[in-house]
């Protein structure tokens, strides 16, 4: 009985250590559909999008990792209809809380398109992530949340020679859930 729980112990112990070392790799993602409404002097405007966020990401180095994100929104509001694309890298230092589950602040940038009607933009965004969070249960299998995050986003729209900025944080009002596949 004592060997077999000390095995017991040894393959928990080495399913924890070998997470998040030099040469890992994940592919994951986050599928997101919202709604919201709003009355404003007696009219309701209403507002449906839908957002698939696949990721890939491998570890240079214990504990830190660098991956791609991209990012493709579709939403409705009044009748119209938007296209947001954003893409490009992420940064993240996996700090371990206990066994299992991890403290991951990540920094990420990137490059971002939107249409509307006749209307296009281009422009940046930088993301802080501040309140992230993950969940290994398995060797394989992860469950990220992200709690709070910090943004900044640049947008212009050269068909109006027009331009705007954003400053963004988001607390654990509308977090976001995703689920990794590590080999």
């Amino acid at each position: 009985m004592k060997k077999i729980l000390l095995l017991a112990i040894a393959v928990v112990a080495f399913a924890t250590v070998s997470a998040q070392n030099k040469g890992d790799k994940y592919v994951g993602g986050i599928i997101g559909v919202s709604t919201a409404s709003v009355i404003t002097d007696g009219t309701s405007i209403n507002s449906t999008s839908f957002s698939i966020a696949p990721e890939f990401a491998f570890f240079v180095a214990n504990k830190f990792r660098i991956g791609g994100v991209f990012n493709y929104t579709l939403g409705a509001s009044q009748g119209d209809v938007t296209h947001s694309v954003e893409f490009g890298p992420e940064l993240a230092y996996y700090v371990r809380l206990c066994d299992k589950f991890y403290y991951v602040p990540s920094f990420c940038c990137g490059f971002a398109y939107t249409h509307l009607e006749d209307v296009s933009g281009v422009g940046f965004e930088l993301g802080l992530g501040l309140g992230s969070f993950e969940f290994r249960p398995t060797k394989h299998f992860g469950l990220a949340m992200n709690l709070l995050t910090f943004s900044y986003a640049y947008q212009h729209y050269s068909d109006l020679d027009a331009s705007g900025s954003s400053i963004g944080l988001k607390l654990g009002i509308n977090p976001s859930v995703g689920l990794r596949y590590y080999f």
